[in-house]
Order: C-alpha cells, then structure tokens, then sequence
C-alpha cells in the first residue's frame, strides 16, 4: 500500500488540471510570442523602443479589469531614469492593440 500512495494523487492533478484549462484562465498566445508580437506591432506602427528595456510582461485575465477580455501587457521604460517615457502594449486574442504611453 505504500507503493501505491504516490499514484493515488495522479488523477487529481489530472483532472485539476482540466478544470484550470476549462476557465479561460490559460493564454491562448504564449508570453514569447506576445513579446515577438508587440515587437512587430511597435515597429510596424511606428513606436521608437529606442532607449528602452523591457520592464514586465504579463498576462491579465480579471473579469472586473476593463471589459473583461484577457490580454497580454509588454511594457517598456526608458534605461535612463527619466520622468515618464512608458509604452505599454496590450495585445488581446482577438487581434486588437491597445497602446498606452506614460507621461
């Protein structure tokens, strides 16, 4: 029986597992390919990243956040400290980009 103990919990990961995945909560785009995206976005649109580093990429899924609708954030703060300078793209499953810059 003490064999068997570990194998015990195996099907109630799995089926945890399963019920995360049924919520929405998992991104549809993986966080490399939100970042490869809004690089292309950026320089297709014309927004200078020049000067600026990668801050933090997330990924929001809060029903109460907006409209509701699950996104990817990439944001960018200028490398010299500096008042302002932000760019913050959010890139939504359906295709849409919301820019936002900081003053």
């Amino acid at each position: 029986m003490k064999l068997l103990k570990p194998f015990l919990f195996i099907p109630l990961f799995y089926l945890d597992g399963l019920a995360f995945a049924e919520t929405g909560i998992v991104p549809i785009m993986s966080m490399e390919l939100a970042i490869e995206q809004a690089k292309y976005y950026a320089a297709d649109n014309g927004i200078d990243l020049s000067g600026k580093f990668m801050k933090k990429t997330e990924y929001h899924n809060n029903p109460q956040d907006g409209d509701g609708r699950p996104y990817w954030q990439v944001y960018w703060i200028n490398r010299r400290v500096t008042k302002g300078g932000g760019v913050e793209l959010r890139l939504f499953a359906d295709g849409r980009v919301e820019e936002k810059y900081y003053k």
